[in-house]
């Protein structure tokens, strides 16, 4: 060995000595951060930066005298999203195709909060019905001269296996829950880039995130919204215009008894059967959800999940090991293809 060479050795093996035990403790305390973000995650009902901002972000008190428009305001998550934000002083656009339900929620947000009649306003619209769009968002600021935050809520959930459902359906389902949405909202963005200024939130859904068998029309709806608005927010970056799309995961509401199955005919989903639709064990309460949402649109955080483990957990290993994710979900997607079956033979019975 050449002499020049030891003295290289010499200072080599010292690095070694010096960084080995260094190196071991970096990974021993990455495995320590990896455990406690597990913890955090099996004990948590929505995603780590939600629950962050949850605690530590901003209330909502900035929300105050903002012009915030709800799709689908009749019922269910909508309705509890509009009083939360009437008692923060919120001022209110509510549409959906009831006419009568608008006008209890209206009353439920007056009594729950300091708000006077005209600061909600309400209106008819379907969702499918694209070319009165533009004339409802004419209405609606006539009414209140700004639109601040827009919430795409309207929609429908589905319950059939695609190999039955018919084409109508499919229809149905992409042009209410994923055209409607674009449709309004091309409508308004307009106003928001003249004021330099806006929020687009979209109530998406886990099955944007993750494969929902026998809700192949639902879960491609909101998958397509999840891209579309997340494509949109590059293009209005610059417009200081937010988009968040929330994904919630199942929630105790009347979304399976108002799910359409494989055409309009059938009777509606027993709700909450306990046979291979959803159970207790995994559902989210409609309060907790509608609270979560609320932190998401305060903070305007980009992409927020709301779910309960083991969906949270699905979530993360969706997102972060998607190869072996998908291995996963084909063999255990099928066991709910079964038990949806054993549900549907239940119902004829």
């Amino acid at each position: 060995m050449e002499m020049y060479k030891i003295p290289a050795l010499g200072v080599l093996g010292l690095v070694c000595l010096v960084l080995f035990p260094f190196l071991h403790l970096i990974s021993l305390i990455y495995l320590l951060v990896l455990i406690c973000y597990a913890f955090l995650i099996f004990l948590s009902d929505g995603d780590v930066m939600l629950m962050y901002y949850e605690r530590f972000g901003s209330k909502g008190d900035h929300l105050k005298d903002k012009v915030v428009w709800i799709t689908g305001g009749s019922g269910g998550l909508g309705e509890g999203l509009a009083v939360v934000l009437a008692k923060k002083g919120a001022k209110l656009i509510l549409t959906a195709r009831r006419e009568s339900e608008l006008e209890r929620v209206k009353t439920r947000c007056l009594k729950e909060s300091h708000l006077r009649s005209e600061d909600i306003f309400t209106m008819p619209m379907d969702g499918t019905d694209f070319d009165s769009h533009q004339g409802c968002v004419d209405k609606a600021l006539a009414h209140f001269k700004k639109i601040d935050i827009l919430v795409n809520n309207s929609g429908r959930s589905q319950r059939s296996e695609a190999i039955e459902a018919e084409l109508s359906t499919d229809q149905f389902i992409l042009h209410l829950n994923l055209l409607g949405s674009i449709s309004i909202t091309k409508c308004i963005l307009p106003h928001m880039i003249e004021n330099k200024q806006g929020h687009i939130v979209n109530i998406s859904s886990v099955a944007g995130k993750l494969c929902a068998p026998c809700s192949t029309s639902y879960s491609a709806s909101k998958f397509g919204m999840n891209g579309y608005f997340d494509t949109l927010r590059t293009e209005v970056y610059y417009h200081n215009i937010a988009i968040t799309n929330v994904c919630p995961g199942p929630v105790a509401t009347r979304i399976i008894e108002n799910a359409v199955q494989k055409d309009f005919h059938q009777d509606p989903c027993k709700n909450y059967d306990g046979l291979g639709e959803r159970t207790w064990k995994v559902l989210q309460t409609p309060e907790r959800c509608v609270d979560l949402t609320f932190v998401a649109i305060a903070n305007q955080l980009s992409e927020v999940w709301i779910a309960k483990s083991p969906m949270l957990i699905q979530f993360y290993i969706s997102q972060y090991a998607p190869t072996t994710f998908r291995m996963l979900s084909a063999r255990l997607g099928y066991l709910r293809v079964e038990a949806y079956r054993k549900a549907q033979d239940a119902m004829k019975q």
